[in-house]
């Protein structure tokens, strides 16, 4: 059965960013599709061309379910709430700087993130207050738990992952010019 929120286009031509490296946790993990056509499902949002400050309260949308205990793909598209955040990781004793191509975010609720079917996915800012886009802050990269989530009063940390859009700008604008 087709999914009614999918719109089907062919993709003319993909360019992968040439650093890119795959793996448990990939490294400039961004690329970009040539459709054959325009789409009628998509608006179009520009990007953002500066870095938000920590603290900053972004937004994606999704396929994947946010609670990895049950992973199946919803009738609906998910929002998921995130804050920006300098770490990687953080202790009492270490913290790991977040690196400059990556987003290193926390959830608003407890045990959300993005998920196996989320990569990909757009990470925006909003204006001010509003529900209203901004920009397209960045890309669904990974994520990483501390343990499988099994219950939901069972304590859990989920880290999500974003490739950082003001970092590739320079990529992008030269491969879409390239390419017109």
């Amino acid at each position: 059965m087709e999914n009614p929120l999918i719109e089907k286009a062919r993709v003319r031509r993909k360019f992968i960013h040439p650093e890119f490296e795959a793996g448990r946790v990939p490294k400039n993990d961004v690329a970009l599709l040539k459709l054959t056509r325009m789409t009628d499902t998509f608006r179009i949002i520009r990007m953002c061309r500066v870095e938000k400050d920590p603290g900053t309260w972004l937004e994606t949308v999704g396929l994947g379910s946010t609670n990895h205990a049950h992973l199946e793909l919803p009738s609906h598209l998910i929002e998921t709430s995130f804050l920006q955040t300098r770490y990687k990781y953080a202790s009492l004793f270490h913290a790991e700087p977040c690196e400059p191509e990556l987003i290193c975010t926390e959830p608003t609720d407890r045990g959300s993130s993005i998920s196996r079917m989320d990569e990909g996915s757009p990470l925006y800012t909003y204006i001010c207050d509003t529900r209203v886009p901004e920009c397209l802050y960045g890309v669904a990269s990974y994520f990483i738990s501390d343990h499988v989530c099994t219950s939901p009063y069972q304590e859990c940390t989920v880290r999500s992952f974003f490739a950082k859009v003001p970092h590739f700008y320079p990529w992008i604008g030269r491969t879409v010019v390239q390419n017109d």
